[in-house]
């Protein structure tokens, strides 16, 4: 049965430009002149920007504009009073207005300012539209430039001004990529790519993980800010998305891969071997593959992110993992078949359904220690003052999780977590998302516990639990997260 379908919370870009609008209706019931308001409350609502840090620069761009659309305006509203008369032929004069609306949109471009051209005519027109009163044009024009730059200011200043908040730069995070997103192929949504762009502008460390390869992963974050590598193929790697380049890699030692490569050849099957060599992935395929297998080759060897070799691999190139993909029950006997073999022992063996293929199931063949948690330990074991941070899994509170409704109320949970609202300075408050008392408190040592056992027992990581969305979700009474 499928989940009940919830609305998404109100965002907090809408409601800081219902914020500004009532400011700036506010601002003209002060002056006695609430009949010209329109064109402030349209300027904030075309102004509002989701990123703060860019928002002195648009409001620039904007002010220019509007100075753009109050000129031709003043010009539009002078050659009319130059022809008396013509204010009665309406044809002819939107005509002329249609012309303007050409001429300033082109103006903006020549001049760079094409983010402002919307803004740039619709100046121009709040201005032209009052060709009837024509007594004082210069006034007209003035009016409407201060009307629209009021509009801007208040945008602007909404924007940037927000509640004083803490940040926990000692926390790093540790986010599922498919919290985000529910298959490979599909897009982060823009509200999502919005808000995790705002973490990292405000220096949150997030680090996703993945069970797909790198090549999987960059057209999906290329408009991220990633600010942390990422932890790929399930564990066996962690990837610098700004360099391009693998920082670690828990490769299969090229006996084991080979001894692999030989049963499944023997068992006429055809398999996929994922490998790293000079920063570059490659994937070799051997074997005589059926028709499904065929296509996923055809369709991912067109790929610019990775190179797609037929045939074998050889020893210089380091082996990530190995996957057969075969139909569900070939599959079952095959993941059955492996674990009584002497290669179970040297090998870790998953089996995963395949996103896009029906009906087949996908078996992977990793080194015994490539987990996400080992990566984790790695990640945080190489930054500076190491001792310092504690790991924060973002996990799910509800068992219906659906990314597209759900991923925006992780975020936010992750927010108020970074950057719990600090009203005043108090010396009991816990540092984790401003949880108070002794459950704070328990969770940060619990945390800090958890940190100094990774970095001291790399050969059996501990498998980390979400310490904090557990306790969070176990004593919802006293949480002060939202």
């Amino acid at each position: 049965m499928s989940a009940k379908r919830k609305l998404p919370v109100v965002g907090q870009r809408i409601l800081k430009t219902a914020a500004a609008v009532f400011l700036c209706m506010l601002l003209y019931k002060l002056r006695k002149n609430s009949w010209t308001a329109t064109e402030s409350v349209v300027a904030v609502i075309i102004c509002m920007q989701p990123y703060t840090r860019d928002s002195i620069k648009t409001a620039i761009s904007r002010l220019i504009g509007t100075l753009i659309g109050a000129i031709w305006g003043l010009l539009f509203l002078c050659i009319i009073r130059l022809f008396p008369g013509l204010e009665n032929h309406q044809i002819i004069i939107y005509a002329l207005i249609a012309l303007g609306v050409i001429i300033v949109l082109y103006s903006a471009v020549l001049i760079r300012q094409s983010e402002s051209a919307a803004l740039c005519a619709m100046v121009f027109l709040w201005i032209a539209i009052c060709f009837p009163e024509m007594d004082n044009p210069l006034m007209i024009s003035i009016d409407r430039l201060i009307d629209t730059a009021i509009g801007i200011g208040v945008a602007l200043i909404v924007n940037v001004i927000h509640l004083p908040r803490k940040k926990n730069q000692n926390l790093v995070f540790f986010l599922h990529f498919q919290y985000l997103i529910e298959n490979r192929y599909e897009r982060i949504p823009s509200r999502v790519l919005i808000e995790l762009n705002r973490l990292y502008d405000e220096g949150a460390k997030i680090c996703l993980e993945s069970k797909w390869a790198p090549a999987f992963l960059l057209p999906q974050v290329s408009m991220l800010k990633i600010n942390m590598p990422l932890i790929v193929m399930n564990g066996a790697a962690i990837y610098d998305i700004n360099k391009n380049e693998f920082l670690d890699l828990i490769s299969i030692p090229y006996s084991d891969a080979h001894n692999l490569s030989d049963y499944l050849t023997e068992r006429n099957l055809a398999y996929s071997t994922f490998t790293v060599r000079n920063n570059s992935l490659y994937v070799f395929l051997k074997g005589n593959p059926n028709e499904i297998q065929r296509k996923n080759y055809e369709t991912m060897r067109k790929s610019p992110y990775r190179n797609y070799i037929p045939g074998d691999f050889t020893e210089e190139y380091q082996v990530a993992f190995i996957r057969v993909l075969l139909p569900d029950l070939e599959a079952e006997a095959l993941y059955q078949e492996m674990n009584t073999t002497d290669l179970a022992a040297k090998l870790c063996i998953i089996k995963r359904k395949h996103s896009s293929y029906k009906d087949y199931t996908g078996i992977y063949f990793y080194h015994p220690d490539a987990s996400i948690q080992e990566m984790e330990c790695r990640i945080i074991e190489h930054m500076p003052q190491k001792n310092q941070y504690m790991a924060v899994h973002m996990e799910p509170l509800t068992s219906h999780y659906t990314p597209e409704r759900d991923a925006p109320l992780l975020l936010h949970r992750l927010r108020n977590l970074y950057m719990p609202v600090s009203l005043r300075r108090n010396k009991e408050s816990n540092p984790i998302s401003g949880l108070p008392g002794e459950f704070g408190k328990a969770v940060k040592e619990s945390l800090k516990n958890n940190i100094a056992e990774c970095s001291s027992n790399t050969e059996n990581p501990p498998n980390y639990e979400s310490e904090i969305d557990a306790e969070i979700n176990a004593k919802k009474n006293t949480e002060t997260i939202n």
